[in-house]
């Protein structure tokens, strides 16, 4: 009933008190569990009640966190940070909650294949509104699994992980989600005339958010585009760094140029050609290279062929992302990341 009543957006306070009272006297199952953290997360607006409804039940929760399924530890783990997410800043995070989020950062990167895309993004979006120890395993493990199933992801699919792991990159300024939400940006820019109007008016707002601009109107495909490229030539740029909407087409923050950027193809990844020929892939030295200067402790690299254009990001030497086209490359796709 509490699920039920919850996916149809209804709430009376007085049976979901009652409900959660008489649900403490059941066996509950990792299902019901994680049913009733979510109808609370979803519907209940009283703080306080959601709070001491979840309380008494992650005792349950802890207890049986290893019969969790992927499903199950990604709902759960989106209901505990939207309840206490405000909390954990200033070190308040409830002991308990604590407990089964720690147990998610170490269960759910052995098992992240088994995690269905939404339930990949709720783990991300949970641990990008909270601070936990070693989290940044989730955004390894799952960043590598998002990158994995980029090529297959409908657009609105990629929209979405991108918007998850750019709000993990700008919350807890972490160098992993960074990382990955620039490539997805990079996926985003080729794909960006086929997106819907939403999609188009969602990755708009997401831009504008990013570089500090006003998000008086919508931007053109063509803006889409090039900020796309920019967020993926520094997937660490700190926020406002472009201050005005239009981009500069001179020398941008010393090394990546505007004229540059705009000459990579805009061909999507739908859209796909492959030779008998495999990968040919050059020397550093005859790639058309944009670099930037960033702050990169992890090594990160990848490689995606869209069309007959190879394109290689790369961080290097711990504190430098670059970025290269080569139009002579004609094999499938593949794209990975390491580090």
């Amino acid at each position: 009933m509490l699920w039920g009543f919850s996916t149809n957006g209804f709430y009376h306070e007085g049976f979901f008190m009652r409900a959660v009272a008489v649900a403490q006297t059941k066996d509950l199952q990792t299902q019901h569990l994680a049913n009733i953290l979510w109808a609370f997360g979803r519907v209940c607006p009283n703080i306080a009640l959601r709070q001491r409804a979840m309380l008494s039940l992650l005792p349950s929760c802890n207890q049986q966190v290893q019969s969790f399924k992927a499903e199950e530890l990604g709902s759960a783990a989106l209901s505990l940070a939207k309840t206490f997410g405000g909390n954990s800043a200033d070190g308040k995070l409830p002991g308990v909650a604590i407990e089964f989020l720690a147990h998610v950062v170490r269960l759910a990167p052995a098992c992240v294949s088994s995690f269905s895309l939404q339930s990949l993004i709720n783990v991300v979006n949970a641990f990008a509104m909270i601070s936990m120890r070693d989290e940044d395993h989730i955004y390894v493990a799952f960043g590598q699994e998002a990158l994995q199933r980029m090529q297959a992801m409908s657009s609105q699919e990629l929209l979405r992980t991108f918007q998850a792991f750019l709000a993990a990159a700008t919350r807890r300024s972490n160098t992993s989600a960074a990382a990955c939400s620039g490539l997805m940006a990079a996926g985003l820019a080729w794909r960006v005339d086929s997106l819907k109007k939403h999609e188009a008016q969602c990755l708009s707002r997401l831009c504008c958010e990013f570089f500090g601009i006003e998000h008086d109107q919508n931007l053109s495909r063509k803006e889409l585009h090039d900020y796309c490229l920019c967020l993926a030539a520094s997937p660490f740029l700190s926020r406002g760094a472009i201050e005005n909407k239009e981009l500069p087409a001179t020398d941008w923050r010393g090394r990546v140029t505007y004229d540059t950027l705009s000459t990579l193809s805009t061909q999507s990844t739908d859209d796909i050609e492959s030779s008998a020929e495999g990968d040919q892939e050059s020397g550093r030295s005859e790639l058309e290279a944009i670099t930037h200067r960033a702050t990169c402790p992890a090594s990160v690299t990848a490689r995606m062929v869209v069309k007959n254009t190879f394109v290689h990001i790369e961080g290097l030497d711990g504190d430098v992302i670059a970025i290269a086209a080569l139009q002579r490359s004609r094999s499938v796709p593949s794209l990975f990341m390491q580090g």
